[in-house]
């Protein structure tokens, strides 16, 4: 169900009025609980492709497939439908919950017999991981949508570009969890990790339109909440994670906190974190958070712990992310006077990718630790994308554009950048870090 309304959203994004349901496919008085909707964006790259006239046409299929009982599904088939760029934002499309959809889009010119784009949604269930999503997770799960848009071969020279993958930018939640194939040897950190459950304790604060906010505090028997915002969720992720470190004591390892009640453990490496001191790119050295984790907090009290660095870096991924939330909910004044949310987490992109290539060097075997890559990918993407959501806000980014754009090309970096791309892989590492 989540994934017909990531369809409708792209194909939205093409011509708002042709995405519209039809109402008239068997569904009788639909219960409005069993709704949910999706709304995205008009990928720049999209735009540019009509603007110059490379692409002018969308066609759209989404087929219920299994459906929970009472529930009956809608099939909505749209083809040769014209894009027009007049609405830059999706209407908010409704599809039934409970219902498994597979779903087909390809984009191109209205001329022609072949389009040229074309993209498969496809759930992260765990098994086939194919174009159906099961109707259990229709009805119970929440996760924010993503897509992509992959050109065919045939028609990279007819659109002039050289990559095959076009981000669709994602703005809403839904009540399922899809994810997307986005190539053969792209890693997917999600059907990877394993997670042990974390108690939900329950809170009744006001999350002020973040649901990490809330997520956070509910599963933390400790809590920070005389403070802003982001630095509840930033500490109160330290307490929570160190619960559950505190649960396997006797085991050498960490914990980084996923969301939803999940956390990821993972072995600390017997390389110690004063190593990676020495990949630390110059310009990142500089960074104010430097001298603090990566120098007085290993020498004083951190000196075996090459995962107190992941752990730091899950706590500043919950500030930008709690605080990216709250903007987008429209409570971005409950930051208050904040600055510079998103510079920790980009500083921390630096410390953990220098972290992995002190690894390679030092304990190669290391990095064929699922959990260990599992949890880099988590933070990275994560780190990432709310950076990059606040880019230009000077309650998010102050630095952390810079340090981004530093990781991407900077030749002091380019040590780091082999090492992430070799590890991760060349598909992960271009949808991610851009490079």
């Amino acid at each position: 169900m989540f994934l017909n309304k990531t369809f409708f959203s792209v194909c939205a994004v093409t011509l708002l009025m042709s995405c519209t349901i039809n109402t008239n496919d068997g569904l009788q008085n639909p219960d409005q609980s069993r709704m949910s909707s999706i709304v995205m964006l008009i990928p720049e790259q999209i735009k540019s492709f009509v603007s110059d006239g490379r692409l002018d046409a969308y066609s759209l299929s989404i087929k219920p497939v299994v459906c929970d009982d009472g529930v009956v599904g809608r099939s909505i088939i749209k083809v040769a439908q014209k894009i027009s760029l007049t609405n830059s934002k999706l209407a908010d499309e409704k599809i039934v919950r409970g219902c498994s959809y597979t779903l087909a889009m390809s984009l191109g010119k209205s001329d022609k017999s072949r389009l040229k784009l074309d993209k498969v949604f496809l759930t992260n269930d765990q098994d086939g991981r194919r174009t159906e999503i099961s109707s259990a997770q229709t009805a119970a799960e929440k996760i924010k949508v993503t897509a992509v848009l992959y050109v065919t071969d045939d028609g990279k020279s007819d659109l002039k570009i050289q990559g095959q993958e076009i981000e669709v930018p994602s703005l809403d939640y839904s009540d399922v969890d899809i994810g997307v194939n986005i190539g053969a040897d792209d890693f997917d950190w999600k059907s990877v990790l394993k997670t042990v459950d974390v108690k939900n304790y329950g809170w009744s604060g006001n999350d002020n339109g973040s649901e990490f906010y809330r997520d956070i505090l509910s599963h933390s028997e400790r809590k920070l909440e005389s403070e802003p915002a982001t630095t509840n969720a930033h500490e109160t992720q330290h307490f929570l994670n160190n619960a559950v470190r505190e649960a396997t004591r006797g085991v050498k390892d960490n914990v980084i906190y996923v969301g939803g009640g999940k956390a990821g453990l993972i072995l600390e490496p017997s390389m110690k974190p004063r190593e990676i001191r020495a990949y630390v790119p110059a310009e990142m050295k500089k960074a104010s958070r430097y001298d603090q984790y990566l120098v007085r907090q290993v020498d004083t009290s951190w000196s075996d712990e090459v995962l107190y660095i992941f752990d730091e870096w899950s706590g500043y991924r919950a500030d930008v992310r709690v605080s990216i939330e709250m903007i987008r909910a429209g409570k971005g004044s409950v930051i208050g006077n904040e600055v510079c949310i998103g510079d920790g987490a980009a500083e921390f992109l630096h410390f953990g990718s220098s972290a992995v290539s002190a690894l390679k060097a030092k304990e190669p075997e290391y990095l064929k630790n699922l959990q260990f890559k599992a949890a880099y990918a988590l933070l990275a993407e994560e780190t990432v994308s709310y950076v990059k959501a606040g880019a230009g806000d000077q309650r998010i980014d102050c630095k952390a554009s810079k340090y981004l754009q530093y990781f991407i090309s900077s030749p002091e970096a380019e040590q780091n950048r082999n090492t992430i791309r070799e590890w991760m892989g060349s598909a992960w590492t271009k949808r991610v870090l851009g490079f």
